[in-house]
């Protein structure tokens, strides 16, 4: 019996009518490793050496930013954030990425610190991100080595609020926002 093949080509001309193609010219001498759609273009990352670029709907840079080296994952919102979590050699290295998390606006200045925050709140430190995912309202799921606390940032009411629950039951440990201190005693 001879093996099964299966190729597909993909036709442009197949495109739905409200789709378009943007070709973008990449000259890096490394290969992207994120890609995500930014405000009316696209934003495009590497995760060793932190080099990204932001397009404008034509495919042409727009902007050049440095978001840190060793990034494990690079999220956006329609707001205009753009949310990068670290593995452990940008955690325990010299750049930004030693804050485990980092929100950044649209000019690649760091809105948010999680270490800083979680040191401020006695809440566990990241020495790796597994996990984050970037919901609708700018809502943000992470997941981190070592405790594996699920943690959720989230803009509420103009406020930064982080909810660290248990995987166990989801029983939120701590409520906080980042101007009051932990509803928690200990974590």
């Amino acid at each position: 019996m001879s093996p099964v093949r299966f190729c597909k080509r993909f036709d442009f001309a197949d495109l739905p009518r409200d789709w378009s193609l943007v070709r973008i010219a990449l000259d890096w001498s490394a290969q992207p490793t994120h890609i995500q759609r930014f405000q009316d273009g696209w934003l495009v990352g590497e995760s060793r050496g932190g080099q990204t670029k932001l397009y404008d709907p034509q495919g042409r840079v727009r902007a050049e930013l440095d978001l840190g080296d060793a990034s494990e994952d690079l999220q956006t919102t329609p707001e205009g954030h753009i949310w990068v979590s670290y593995f452990d050699e940008g955690v325990f290295g010299n750049g930004i990425g030693a804050q485990g998390v980092v929100c950044f606006d649209g000019a690649g200045v760091p809105l948010f610190r999680y270490a800083e925050f979680a040191e401020q709140h006695g809440l566990p430190m990241i020495s790796d991100c597994y996990a984050m995912n970037v919901g609708p309202g700018g809502e943000v799921w992470l997941n981190y080595y070592t405790d594996f606390p699920l943690v959720v940032p989230a803009l509420v009411l103009h406020a930064l609020q982080l909810n660290v629950a248990d995987l166990g039951d989801l029983t939120p440990l701590a409520s906080v926002s980042l101007n009051s201190r932990p509803s928690a005693s200990h974590l």
